[in-house]
């Protein structure tokens, strides 16, 4: 559910969200397992222009993200000749809280954007594994932590020549992810960079048939480290 309203030269429009959940897994001869969780999950978008050439916008969200049906059903399940599935009754789901800010800067065809993002997500999922009195590995999905994601996105579009426009962007993306289950003290960090550039030419348009376009385009990714959790 949302309500927009205006305020002058302000857009403000808050919502709220409802996730739930009702579940009951049952098997002939075994205990079943019933799961009942209900989320409320506010939303807030705010836009306001900061000048004739500038416009903001701020956004706030809050995810929910239920476990699936196996993650969750406390029988196992074979993966493999070695490997076994065991869900978790007791797993928690997913909850993200996104914030955004959002500034757009036009003026006749030049276009430039700005966006800066924190995403924070509790309860992140992962698995553990063991190995069982025969031999077989046993992995199970767990809570570990929270994760954090920040990031910038930077763009910019203007025309180069005649017929001819060139379009660039960066973006930046920062994360902290727990490393271990039972120790909280322990992340792994990243960081990374990516970049990309394009200039396009469009020829003229002949009676209805538009005009012929080509693309050079060129795309950087910064080196990284890759993690197995």
């Amino acid at each position: 559910g949302t309500f927009q309203k205006m305020f002058g030269t302000w857009t403000v429009m808050p919502g709220i969200r409802f996730d739930a959940i009702d579940r009951t897994i049952a098997s002939p001869a075994r205990p079943s397992t019933t799961l009942r969780r209900g989320y409320l999950s506010p939303t807030l978008h705010v836009e306001h222009p900061l000048t004739k050439t500038i416009n903001m916008t701020l956004s706030y969200s809050r995810r929910t993200v239920q476990p699936g049906y196996e993650e969750i059903s406390p029988y196992t399940v074979v993966t493999g000749p070695l490997a076994i599935q065991q869900g978790n009754p007791r797993l928690r789901p997913e909850r993200t809280s996104a914030y955004e800010l959002n500034l757009h800067y036009s003026r006749k065809s030049l276009e430039v954007g700005l966006i800066l993002y924190n995403r924070e997500t509790e309860d992140l999922k992962s698995n553990v594994y063991t190995v069982n009195e025969e031999g077989l590995n046993v992995f199970m999905p767990i809570n570990v932590g929270s994760k954090i994601d920040r990031g910038a996105q930077f763009d910019i579009t203007s025309p180069l020549f005649k017929r001819v426009k060139g379009t660039a962007s960066i973006n930046l993306f920062s994360s902290r992810t727990p490393l271990f289950p039972f120790d909280d003290g322990l992340y792994a960090s990243t960081f990374r960079y990516t970049g990309n550039a394009t200039v396009e030419w469009v020829g003229k348009q002949e009676c209805k048939r538009p005009g012929d376009i080509v693309q050079v385009q060129l795309t950087y990714q910064s080196p990284y480290r890759d993690y197995q959790f």
